[in-house]
This record gives structure tokens, sequence and C-alpha cells, in this order.
């Protein structure tokens, strides 16, 4: 299956006008966590997400937040798990 057509299949949730902090929180995360995970420093992700600063927020972060919003808790963790053992 082509990238395209797979793209075209996924149920993603209806962006609207929902706040991405929500859509963070919703996915499992605190903003805390998030900057951690994704190693940034919390005011930076505050920031990015309450729309203080230009491009607000940047598109690999609504990316990340998209992404982690298909993952199931289990597969979360083993991100999270290979996040660290990389570091």
């Amino acid at each position: 299956m082509a990238w395209t057509e797979s793209v075209h299949e996924l149920s993603l949730p209806a962006m609207g006008n929902e706040p991405w902090q929500n859509r963070l929180k919703r996915a499992g995360y605190s903003q805390k966590d998030f900057a951690e995970l994704i190693g940034m420093s919390q005011n930076a992700i505050t920031a990015q997400l309450s729309g203080k600063v230009e491009g607000n927020p940047s598109r690999y972060i609504k990316f990340i937040i998209m992404a982690l919003e298909k993952l199931s808790t289990e597969q979360k963790e083993a991100l999270e798990a290979a996040i660290k053992d990389e570091s």
C-alpha cells in the first residue's frame, strides 16, 4: 500500500479549535512529561502550546502530539523506553 493511501486510512481525531494543550493531555502527557520526552524545556513547550511564540505550536510539535494520540498505552511505553535507552 502506498504511503498516501495508508495516511488517508488513518482515523485522526478532529482538530477543530481544540487547544493543543488539551490534545496533549488527552494523549496522556503533561507538558512537563512531554518536554522531557522530546528533549525540550517545559517553558518552551508551554510557550508553544499557549501561542506565545510565532508559528505556535510548530509543525513538528503538532505532528508528535497527533502521533501520540494514535498510540496505545503499551506503544507509548515502548517508545519512551526506546528513547531513554538512546540517551
